[in-house]
């Protein structure tokens, strides 16, 4: 997934898992309501500088967050 932060810059994080040899793939079924839904995180200065170098730990998080979000609903 490529992200694109205020300041022009993009980070191009990968959204898979790798756990003692099992595969987890994360994704999201509209980009477009992640992305306006990422955008009103609050996000600490360690998670947002982790994105900007491109770890994928974070990013994952949220995606989870925001499925469950979508299946609560």
């Amino acid at each position: 997934m490529v992200l694109e932060f205020p300041d022009g810059k993009t980070a191009q994080i990968d959204t898979y898992w790798w756990d003692w040899g099992d595969y987890h793939e994360y994704g999201v079924d509209n980009v477009v309501d992640f992305s306006a839904w990422l955008s009103e995180q609050e996000l600490s200065e360690a998670e947002y500088s982790y994105l900007r170098e491109g770890y994928s730990e974070v990013l994952v998080k949220l995606i989870e967050d925001y499925n469950y979000r979508e299946d609560e609903e």
